[in-house]
């Protein structure tokens, strides 16, 4: 409306949350950090309500860093702070069931809204396209992602667009990049004078909001041809 309000205030974590993550259909909400580890919200009635709590569990990874629902919200997939077993896989009900993956390392993940595939990065600069289909979890390729020379991790935001047809991405060499899912190949490219943190597409795939370490916010205009230019 005209004069916002707050509608609710969760109670959320003993730290900031480190990750939040909504469902496609909106009626789930996923916030994640340090202890509790994770939590899950159900937002579908009028007064929010917990529906599963994760605490500290005797694991290698230690936080999550990055959050991300399916595209049918029946998953979800968290990257971890520290650790090297850090991708980790849900069962998004009550329960949150574990789902077995191969070991390895995620810092950063992003499913894409159309289709069962994951995107994920860890401690190298390579950006990683899984799918993740009910029968089981196949890596699909790896593209050549971000180089960096401070600490890890190189790749700093990953962002899917709307049609899940483009995977945006930017790192530590000041670059943001879109690549092509279907291919891999990459199929635009910006350079920065720093850091792209944040990365966002609008809901009709014509732009991508880019916010830079140094405070800057940069939004791109998308061609709808196949260029991107």
């Amino acid at each position: 409306g005209d004069k916002p309000r707050q509608e609710h205030k969760l109670s959320g974590h003993k730290n900031r949350p480190f990750a939040l993550a909504f469902a496609s259909k909106g009626n789930l909400l996923a916030s994640g950090c340090s202890e509790p580890v994770l939590r899950m919200w159900n937002l579908a009635d009028l007064t929010p309500e917990v529906v599963a709590v994760l605490t500290n569990e005797q694991t290698r990874a230690r936080g999550i860093a990055s959050l991300a629902f399916s595209h049918d919200g029946k998953l979800l997939v968290a990257a971890s702070l520290l650790g090297k077993e850090s991708l980790r896989i849900w069962n998004s009900g009550k329960s949150l069931e574990g789902r077995e993956a191969p070991t390895t390392v995620a810092r950063l993940v992003a499913c894409s809204p159309t289709e069962p595939i994951l995107a994920f990065a860890g401690d190298e600069p390579e950006i990683h396209l899984w799918s993740l289909t009910e029968e089981r979890i196949k890596k699909l390729r790896k593209l050549s992602g971000h180089t960096g020379k401070t600490l890890s991790p190189p790749v700093k935001a990953l962002a899917f667009s709307p049609d899940g047809k483009i995977l945006a991405s930017s790192g530590q060499d000041k670059c943001v990049r879109l690549w092509d899912i279907a291919s891999g190949e990459k199929v635009r490219e910006w350079h920065f004078n720093d850091e792209a943190r944040a990365l966002a597409f609008s809901s009709d795939g014509r732009h991508l909001a880019v916010g830079n370490s140094d405070g800057t916010l940069y939004l791109l205009r998308l061609s709808r041809h196949s260029n991107l230019d």
